[in-house]
This record gives C-alpha cells, sequence and structure tokens, in this order.
C-alpha cells in the first residue's frame, strides 16, 4: 500500500529503511512517499520542492517495474502541489532505469544521478546562452550570488577581466536571499553598464541550485557537500561552458566559510578533468578586514539607521547603495 508518512512521528522508520541503502535522511524533505507490505516499509521517495530524492526500492519489488508506479505516484503528488518541472537524485547505477522511463539525465559523477523529468527546460537555457556565444581566446566565467553587491565582489569581477578576453557572470537564480533575484541582477546591471565585455545571466536551475548543491542552502550538511560540489562543478563544465566556449573560471578565495572553500578546492580539481582553467582571486580586505557581503547584511538586519552607517558605506558598490536607499529590504 502506498501512502505518505507523517514525518512529525514516522521519521524515524524511514531514517532506518533508507540506511539499508545507503541513503542519508535530509532535513529538507517535505514529502516522504512509502509503500508497505505487512506495516514495513518496502519503497520510498522523498519530495523537497521541486527535488525527488531518497529513492529506495527493497530487492523483492525490483525488476517489477516498480520504479514507473513509485515515480508515477511522486508524480501525481508533484502535479497536485502544482509542480510540473521537477529533479530527481539517484544513484548512478539506477541511471539505465530511469533512462528508460523517459526522464533527461542532466549529469552522473560516481556519486549520484541529476535527471530533469523534461529535456526542453536545459534546452531552453541552452537557446538562450547561445545566443551570447562570441569567438575570443580567453572566455572566463564568475558565479556570484551578490546579496548584496560589495566592492570584494567588484574588485573580483576587475580582476577576473584583466585575464580574458570576455567574462560571463552567473547569478544564482534561487531566491532565498536577502536581497531577491531581481534585485541582485538589476544592482549588477547598473554597476557593470560601462563593461562592454561582461555579460550577464542568471544560472537558473543549473549552477548551484537547490538541484545541483543544496547544500549550499543548507549550511550544516558539510558531510555531503563534496558529493553535490562535484555534481554542480561537472554540470558546468559539461553543460554550461561549452555552449559559452568558457576555458577559465574564476573563484574568490574564502578564509571564513568552509563550505565555499571545500567547494573552489573541488573545483581546481575538476575544471583540470575538462580543460577548463581554474583561478582564485585573493579576497579584497579592507582595514585589515575581509570585505564580506554578509557583513553588509548584518549591519542592515542590526542598525535601523543602516543607511547613515559609515561602514555599510565603505562596503557596498555604489549601485547597492543607490539600491538600499530606494527600496526596503524585508527578507532576513
Amino acid at each position: 500500500m502506498f501512502r505518505y508518512l507523517l514525518l512529525k512521528y514516522e521519521k524515524e522508520n524511514l531514517i532506518k529503511f533508507l540506511k539499508e541503502f545507503d541513503l542519508r535522511y535530509e532535513e529538507d524533505i517535505e514529502y516522504a512517499l512509502v509503500y508497505e507490505e505487512n506495516d514495513e516499509i518496502k519503497a520510498c521517495a522523498c519530495i523537497s520542492g521541486n527535488i525527488v530524492k531518497c529513492i529506495a526500492i527493497d530487492k523483492s519489488l525490483q525488476g517489477n517495474n516498480f520504479s514507473a508506479t513509485l515515480l508515477s505516484q511522486i508524480a501525481d503528488k508533484l502535479r497536485e502541489l502544482n509542480i510540473n518541472e521537477y529533479f530527481i537524485f539517484t544513484k548512478p547505477c539506477n541511471a539505465k532505469i530511469f533512462s528508460n522511463l523517459g526522464l533527461y539525465l542532466l549529469c552522473k559523477t560516481p556519486d549520484i544521478a541529476l535527471f530533469e523529468n523534461t529535456k526542453l527546460n536545459y534546452e531552453k537555457y541552452k537557446f538562450d546562452l547561445e545566443k551570447h556565444y562570441k569567438k575570443a581566446n580567453k572566455i572566463g566565467a564568475i558565479v556570484m550570488n551578490l546579496n548584496p553587491m560589495s566592492k570584494g565582489h567588484l574588485y573580483l569581477i576587475k580582476e577576473a577581466l584583466k585575464q580574458c578576453d570576455i567574462l560571463h557572470i552567473f547569478i544564482l537564480s534561487e531566491d532565498l536571499s536577502m536581497f531577491s533575484t531581481d534585485a541582485r541582477i538589476q544592482i549588477a546591471k547598473n554597476e557593470l553598464k560601462e563593461y562592454k565585455n561582461i555579460i550577464i545571466h542568471e544560472s537558473k536551475n543549473y549552477i548551484i541550485s537547490k538541484a545541483t548543491f543544496p547544500t549550499y542552502f543548507l549550511k550544516d550538511s558539510a558531510d555531503i557537500n563534496e558529493v553535490y560540489s562535484r555534481l554542480d562543478i561537472t554540470l558546468f563544465a559539461t553543460k554550461i561552458a561549452p555552449i559559452l566556449g568558457i576555458n577559465i573560471r574564476f573563484f574568490g578565495s574564502e578564509p571564513n566559510d568552509k563550505i565555499t572553500n571545500d567547494y573552489n578546492e573541488k573545483a581546481k580539481e575538476i575544471l583540470k578533468e575538462f580543460e577548463i582553467g581554474f583561478c582564485e582571486v585573493p579576497r579584497l580586505e579592507i582595514n585589515n578586514e575581509v570585505v564580506s557581503a554578509s557583513r553588509i547584511r548584518k549591519i542592515i538586519l542590526n542598525d535601523k539607521d543602516y543607511l547613515n552607517n559609515e561602514e555599510l558605506q565603505l562596503l557596498c558598490t555604489n549601485s547597492t547603495y543607490e539600491y538600499l536607499k530606494n527600496n526596503l529590504i524585508t527578507k532576513n
């Protein structure tokens, strides 16, 4: 019998079942569909936003097209939630099964396979990126959240520009930050409008999103960062960089955040496999302190008169400060 668990009361049963398949329960799971026989879990699939993960099927049910039945039940729930475009995480050993079910394999690493329920979304993103292809010897890329854009971000961009002919900046699309996606893009476009060799893109679901790198948004899940870092960087190297001819990616050094620092180390290793250059730029310091967007956010949260805060003015780019003067920040 299929049913959805009451996670508040029945989570431990699911954790125990997942352990049998070397899978870890993740705290952002919102719905857990299980199939039970004699009150014992025999199969499960879980939903977090537009992500389907923690899929496990007991050996007794394998080989009977049970995967299709399980995914059909999950698809019904997603439709009920008005989610028509979604991603599926599974183990690489299951990739052939899911491909045969008509799902689109976005990326596969030794640890994980990422599918999308339709190829159309990636094809549309690819089509949009292709419009911005420009031939050049050195084509660089930076992936940034810009929450908000600081003088440190601007310094990194200017240093990268010294080393390439064209620079593509991917701004994270996930709207989970204090500054909305629209605000972060607007600020960047205003700040960088004089640079004709900078092209700004949204990252959509294909770079550091909840689909490719969920632990970026769940900072306490450091133990599986390496798996997701490899997935995210491999996806960039195989599905994004070739479209625009990107042959070098720039990173800011990260002395304070372990997750970001580990991501940079993994990127250095993986990009080399795909013959894409790696360049880490030391962070800008002002008054012997690393310039940090998180420091700007703390000032906004803790100083009601933050527009007159001298430190905030020192850390923000002109466009960020102008945005703050004209807009009320309500998220934290």
